[in-house]
């Protein structure tokens, strides 16, 4: 796709109005109403006004584009070229006011990603990726590339897990806590996928393997950690695809041990 200058320009307008919608309403004592979706999932009102803000926007400035989100989690419109949207990332930390969230949008052309754009509000940080084009922070301290780790042994590496609400995906999930606590330097859930990918992406931490994962969990963020020097695959060592339910996020010198620890446990 041509103007990718453009598209990056409509993401930057579309996380602003999001990040309008769900600051003020974070700062207050109580985040409004919220209500489950399947398995103890929560939604917010301030998934959804942050979801209207977001999709009217990219429609706004992006009318031939189909979008998928999290809160109407089927493609709309053209298939080919799409946005995918999580518009609160981290809706338990948020309700519970934790500042561990954020909002993810990616731009996929022909089943490929070729933009991510990721905000942490609570951090005043955005990351942007653009295909074959690297990744960078921008945060009070300017404009910044960004770098995936270059450590090599598991014993020096910080590791980040998260799992979704079926049986299956906690029990995988809990599993690889209890291997990796013992080999890894020290281990982390933070309950969103959004700082686990910025946080592989910028070096902060080695790697992040999620389970019971969605396209509007990760898309962004594959994007980041890809263009910042990283690898995205699953477990079994499979380079991750858009669909994929299970991902693992690794600096270059992560990738082996890893791999090595998940094939013979």
């Amino acid at each position: 796709m041509q103007d990718m200058k453009k598209f990056l320009g409509i993401a930057k307008k579309a996380l602003l109005a999001g990040e309008l919608e769900l600051l003020p309403r974070f700062k207050k004592e109580h985040p409004g109403k919220w209500r489950y979706k399947k398995h103890s999932e929560i939604v917010t009102e301030a998934d959804e006004a942050s979801n209207h803000a977001i999709i009217s926007t990219l429609r706004k400035m992006t009318p031939d584009f189909g979008i998928l989100t999290e809160e109407t989690p089927r493609l709309d419109g053209n298939k080919d070229t799409y946005w995918v949207v999580d518009p609160l990332d981290g809706t338990t930390n948020y309700t519970a006011h934790l500042p561990l969230w954020g909002i993810s949008i990616a731009l996929i052309n022909k089943g490929e990603i070729i933009l991510g754009a990721i905000s942490l509000p609570t951090m005043q940080e955005r990351c942007f990726a653009v295909l074959a084009g690297g990744a960078w922070i921008e945060n009070r301290l300017g404009k910044k590339a960004i770098h995936v780790s270059d450590k090599t042994k598991m014993k020096d590496a910080l590791g980040m897990f998260c799992y979704g609400y079926l049986p299956e995906e906690k029990a995988r999930g809990l599993k690889n806590v209890t291997d990796m606590a013992h080999k890894s330097r020290s281990t982390r859930r933070l309950g969103a996928a959004v700082f686990e990918a910025v946080w592989v992406a910028t070096g902060r931490a080695e790697y992040s393997v999620l389970h019971g994962i969605y396209d509007w969990d990760v898309a962004a963020g594959t994007l980041l950690v890809r263009e910042a020097g990283g690898e995205v695959m699953t477990p079994e060592g499979k380079q991750w695809e858009l669909g994929d339910k299970d991902f693992m996020a690794v600096c270059p010198g992560m990738k082996k041990p890893l791999l090595t620890i998940f094939k013979h446990g």
